[in-house]
């Protein structure tokens, strides 16, 4: 709206300096005609048509009415151009929505550079769909495996639970056990009836005699260790109670041992007797003339 308010005005003010041109040019011409007619009507002045030419000529009558001419001319053209102007603006400013046809014909060159551009990167989006396809199967094919890789993870874990409970399912091993047997001198008989005890590892003969008796409450009493253990009474039976030659001797099998009982080691299955002597061992089958074993088959 203010373009068309400016050309408005422009061509009030146009048309404005024109006709006070025009007035101006009318007054001149008027007077110099007001004076040519005085001339011609005084009938003591006799001139022809050269010599009012050639008045004119002087007085510049002719270049002016020649000027005015022009000027309104040239009146007439400008406001003929500023009224198209202004019929132009009006119909732009009106009638946004219908183009003219220089308009639809940048838009037509428009429409084919841009269906040119879509048709010259229609290749490289092409090419992008297919790297993203490309990339969506690669991570696809990547959580495929991941989940197969936990999968069989899992699976391992759960063989390893399976196994874990089995082994828990699983009865436990019997312990090892051995028989032990204690035996008085002939008054005081049988101290402790053949039992089956359990044994653990690096168990000797002397570990088993302490843990059995402290457990049943039967007094026993020893001395030394390892290799110099000995003991010396059972059930408040001691060496010498019975004589020079008395006192207890252990057997495993049958077999009297030559090492103390403190170092001599157990197996499972064996039978160990506490035997009271009365005569170094010839009483019970164990006397030095005996021999004792030295452990090997």
């Amino acid at each position: 709206m203010t373009r068309k308010k400016l050309i408005i005005f422009s061509i009030l003010l146009l048309a404005a300096l024109t006709t006070v041109i025009s007035l101006e040019v009318i007054s001149k011409n008027s007077a110099l005609e007001a004076t040519v007619e005085q001339k011609l009507d005084d009938p003591q002045v006799v001139v022809g048509e050269d010599v009012v030419q050639g008045f004119k000529k002087e007085t510049g009558l002719a270049a002016k009415e020649n000027r005015k001419v022009e000027v309104e001319e040239e009146a007439e053209q400008e406001a003929n151009v500023a009224t198209s102007e202004s019929f132009e603006a009006d119909t732009v400013l009106d009638q946004p929505s219908s183009p003219s046809v220089n308009t639809s014909s940048t838009e037509s060159q428009e429409t084919k550079t841009n269906r040119s551009k879509a048709t010259s990167t229609t290749p490289k989006s092409q090419e992008k769909k297919n790297s993203q396809t490309t990339e969506n199967k690669q991570v696809t094919e990547k959580s495929k495996q991941e989940k197969n890789s936990a999968y069989k993870e899992d699976k391992k874990e759960d063989k390893k639970e399976d196994k874990k409970e089995e082994k828990k399912q699983e009865p436990a091993p019997p312990p090892e056990t051995v028989l032990l047997t204690i035996i008085g001198s002939p008054d005081i008989g049988t101290i402790l009836a053949t039992v089956e005890v359990e044994i653990v590892n690096n168990d000797t003969v002397l570990e088993v005699l302490k843990r059995e008796t402290r457990a049943r409450q039967i007094h026993m009493e020893f001395r030394g260790r390892g290799a110099t253990a000995y003991v010396e009474g059972i059930n408040n039976l001691y060496e010498f109670d019975r004589g020079p030659g008395s006192g207890w001797m252990y057997s495993i099998n049958g077999k009297f041992p030559n090492r103390s009982a403190g170092i001599w080691p157990v197996k499972a299955g064996e039978h160990i007797r506490w035997l009271y002597t009365e005569d170094l061992g010839k009483d019970i089958g164990g006397g030095v003339d005996d021999g004792l074993w030295d452990g090997e088959d």
